[in-house]
């Protein structure tokens, strides 16, 4: 600070003297503590900081506290700003993952390089890393006519629960580490389309809770697909010539196990198939439909 007094006397003569002063910045950083509510496994604390008279000190250190007191517990933060900055942040990475589930209490400090010390208001942390209960009951069910599985499962109960994955493989597995979801959702039901007809395939369901705590523990199980391919048939007798009878022996195959048989002449009624038919006088158009054990239809001309 630079004072300067002016002063006159009766005579009107001027004089003025000039001092310079220091008074010393007593004012502390200020330290907004970023809130994070509810987390889990690796997180990163903050806190935005700022000076309004002096340049911030790489001083940020971090409480991390299960008493509701910050006391002994400061530790080394990192100094998220540069040399003379007046405005940054402080921040620390915290692997949650082998610490107690619980409610902690977080907070920041900084000092400026007059040494004046910043601390922000404390708030807390529900560090969650229980996962929810393992999924029972999953059943694998197919749907005659479609290439799909009707998957469901018990409903999970838990208050925190977000919603579950769903894991698909062509082979058996126990765990799902080297997996990907195929798909996620909040109900106790899914269905799977798009496979292929009487392919097995294996599923395995897990909950995940609102910070991403998936419970891995599994028990798979299997389904195949309906058959849903229509048979191939072949008509092997009558064949196409000319015939001086019109009972003719009838002779099909199919290229699958088939339960029930018809045939038509000419567009007519369907008949159950015998080891003949007759046929009309002229040309004959002879139509043979199966129908397979999937109750699927299949025709040959």
């Amino acid at each position: 600070n630079t004072l300067t007094i002016f002063a006159r006397d009766l005579m009107g003569l001027e004089s003025q003297k000039t001092i310079k002063f220091f008074v010393v910045d007593k004012v502390p950083p200020d330290v907004y503590v970023n809130s994070l509510g509810k987390a889990s496994k690796i997180i990163t604390l903050s806190a935005n900081i700022s000076d309004k008279t002096n340049a911030l000190k790489q001083s940020c250190e971090v409480c991390i506290s299960n008493d509701g007191v910050c006391d002994t517990e400061w530790a080394i933060a990192t100094n998220d700003f540069s040399n003379g900055a007046f405005n940054g942040k402080c921040s620390y990475v915290w692997d949650t993952n082998l610490i107690k589930s619980a409610i902690y209490t977080i907070n920041f400090l900084v000092k400026d390089i007059a040494d004046n010390l910043g601390t922000g208001t404390q708030t807390s942390v529900e560090i969650d890393n229980n996962a929810p209960s393992q999924v029972m009951g999953l059943l694998a069910e197919s749907i005659s006519g479609e290439n799909a599985l009707n998957l469901s499962w018990s409903k999970n109960t838990e208050s925190d629960f977000s919603y579950y994955n769903i894991y698909r493989s062509a082979s058996a597995f126990a765990g799902i580490s080297q997996l990907s979801p195929i798909a996620t959702t909040a109900k106790n039901s899914y269905k799977n389309i798009g496979l292929a007809s009487q392919q097995t395939y294996y599923y395995a369901v897990t909950a995940v809770d609102d910070v991403g705590n998936e419970n891995s523990i599994i028990s798979s199980t299997s389904g195949t697909v309906a058959d849903t391919i229509n048979p191939v048939l072949t008509i092997n007798s009558p064949i196409s010539k000319l015939y001086t009878t019109k009972i003719i022996n009838l002779s099909y195959s199919a290229n699958e196990p088939v339960n029930f048989c018809v045939y038509s002449i000419n567009s007519g009624a369907n008949r159950s198939v015998s080891s003949t038919i007759t046929a009309d006088e002229g040309n004959n158009i002879l139509t043979v439909y199966c129908k397979d054990l999937g109750g699927n239809n299949g025709k040959a001309l």
